[in-house]
């Protein structure tokens, strides 16, 4: 069935697919409707990795989205439909006309803490769920695979604490936790893309959101950005090893200069910056 009969079917007769983005992992579509948007993302076995992966990532999706919504409604997007049989999610827009990702605000130089303070405080409540039946094996593929087990070569005892850190089964953890799965508005946020969610430690999905702060202060020369994750971590209250997050800043911030994630963004000057920083914080991890 095609993506305008299924809407009619659903009593939208002026659907409109207004954008096609045929991304590293799935295909996703933004449909106007009846004076709203959604979001339909299909997944397939074939991605942007070397390797297949099960293209029901989006059930994993679907379920870690329902979890969060018992302890986060207001940060969750509403879930329209979802079809295990076709691999298919659909999410709704905010209903604010405005809104942006987080990433595009700190681009352009928009650095709001009060917002920064919440997302903490939604992210500890997330990780209040301490369990669930969720797959990491698109997590594994995607990140570990590829990221972790790469520096691995010249870090293996580090990574081999980060990894034996991802393998603790202490809390339900987004997996992809950064600047663009927030979605922006004016008196609120969403936390999107969801199906890399698994049971893991909190310190991944601090490290990785922290790990784009540096990257833009490195990038924007904005040393109010390297303070976040101070307040961050304050914000979000718990106790939390700082010395496994720096490790797993230090991984992102290679990967997003050596990996296929590559913050395109960057400069030359500033990428070669932001490869040394994350250097610097795996030659320092305390072993």
């Amino acid at each position: 069935m095609g993506i305008k009969n299924f809407f009619e079917e659903k009593g939208y007769s002026d659907a409109e697919i207004v954008n096609e983005r045929i991304g590293f992992l799935n295909l996703v579509y933004t449909i106007k409707a009846g004076g709203e948007t959604f979001f339909y993302k299909k997944a397939e076995e074939k991605t942007g990795l070397p390797t297949p992966i099960n293209p029901d990532r989006v059930f994993n999706e679907w379920k870690a989205i329902n979890a969060a919504k018992t302890v986060i409604p207001e940060h969750v997007p509403e879930i329209f439909d979802f079809s295990k049989e076709n691999n298919v999610i659909i999410t709704k827009a905010p209903s604010k006309k405005e809104y942006t990702l987080l990433r595009y605000e700190l681009l352009d130089g928009n650095l709001n803490l009060e917002l920064i303070k919440k997302i903490a405080i939604a992210l500890k409540k997330l990780h209040t769920i301490k369990q669930g039946d969720f797959n990491k094996e698109l997590f594994e593929k995607a990140n570990i695979d590829f990221w972790y087990k790469e520096l691995a070569k010249e870090y293996p005892k580090v990574i081999e604490k980060l990894i034996e850190n991802l393998n603790q089964e202490k809390c339900l953890t987004h997996a992809d936790f950064n600047p663009k799965n927030i979605v922006v508005f004016e008196d609120g946020f969403y936390i999107i893309d969801w199906e890399k969610a698994f049971i893991s430690s909190p310190e991944h999905d601090i490290g990785n959101m922290l790990a784009h702060f540096v990257i833009k202060g490195i990038h924007l020369g904005r040393e109010d950005y390297l303070k976040v994750p101070e307040i961050f971590l304050e914000a979000y209250g718990e106790y939390v090893d700082k010395n496994i997050i720096n490790g797993h800043i230090g991984v992102l911030m290679w990967a997003r200069i050596k990996s296929s994630a590559k913050a395109r963004y960057l400069t030359s000057e500033t990428s070669q910056k932001v490869l040394e920083g994350a250097h610097k914080y795996l030659r320092e991890f305390k072993l």
